[in-house]
């Protein structure tokens, strides 16, 4: 089903166009996209705005005149299951608020294989398995860079050096990845700051991306797109183990000094 509606953004108008091709404006009518949950559509009151949930991806749908509006779900849960606090109700753990994150791999059709990704004459045969959020609605290739990079081992810096066939960075990986439509897409993008935290998983030691979902995620520093605004010449990352004594961090390094891996998303 989700090669039909990959992203949360194509299910949104799809179940527009259904609401449209309803027509119904008196009471609820029920819509099943391809297998997916049923939507119930009410009318407001104003004889042109409706109100649907959808089951699948926690969101509430606003269609009204020449405008359209979705809510998402609550904000994520941290899945931190245990207090660490010295009584009730008084840390994260305790309190257990948010939405569970909820996944589904892709690994057959188009998710099935390899893309040849060529930065500076090196070629990454990047994995076409991707992993859904099934709560943001964003798409995740599921491994980082590999075989690229000044050492060929996937790290790549923030800042692109090169132009052209050289060029040699997170940025210019991200492009030819989109040139060579990897798992059949070209509109990857490198993940800000809150998409990456979004990831990540307090019940897990050293906090990390689900292993289920991203079973090869690097115990190392990941770079984000997003730039530190306290000194703009760094960027942030994250940092879910390694050199430091394993902890999860959210640091910023400066852009031109470092390798780091990468990771692809599309949506948002």
């Amino acid at each position: 089903m989700y090669d039909e509606y990959p992203t949360f953004i194509d299910k949104i108008f799809a179940i527009a166009d259904a609401i449209i091709a309803a027509d119904d404006l008196n009471g609820v009518v029920d819509i099943n996209l391809n297998g997916m949950p049923d939507i119930g559509v009410v009318e407001d009151g104003a004889g042109n705005q409706f109100w649907g949930t959808d089951l699948e991806f926690n969101c509430l749908i606003f269609i009204g005149g020449a405008a359209s509006t979705f809510y998402r779900s609550l904000l994520l849960s941290t899945g931190q299951l245990t207090s660490y606090g010295s009584g009730t109700g008084v840390d994260d753990g305790a309190y257990r608020k948010g939405v569970a994150k909820s996944y589904t791999v892709l690994t057959t059709g188009v998710y099935a294989g390899t893309t040849s990704i060529t930065i500076n004459s090196k070629t990454d045969a990047h994995s076409n398995a991707c992993v859904l959020d099934n709560k943001t609605g964003l798409m995740w290739s599921q491994t980082v860079a590999g075989t690229v990079g000044p050492t060929n081992n996937g790290k790549l810096p923030w800042t692109t050096t090169g132009a052209g066939a050289t060029a040699e960075g997170i940025f210019a990986y991200c492009a030819a990845a989109n040139t060579a439509a990897l798992a059949g897409y070209t509109d990857w993008r490198i993940p800000n700051i809150t998409d990456l935290h979004s990831l990540i998983d307090y019940s897990i030691n050293p906090p990390s991306p689900n292993t289920t979902a991203f079973p090869a995620f690097p115990q190392a520093t990941v770079w984000s797109s997003t730039t530190d605004s306290s000194a703009t010449t760094f960027a942030v990352l994250i940092r879910c183990a390694g050199s430091g004594g394993g902890v999860f961090v959210v640091s910023s390094l400066v852009k031109t000094d470092a390798t780091r891996y990468s990771i692809l998303v599309r949506g948002g």
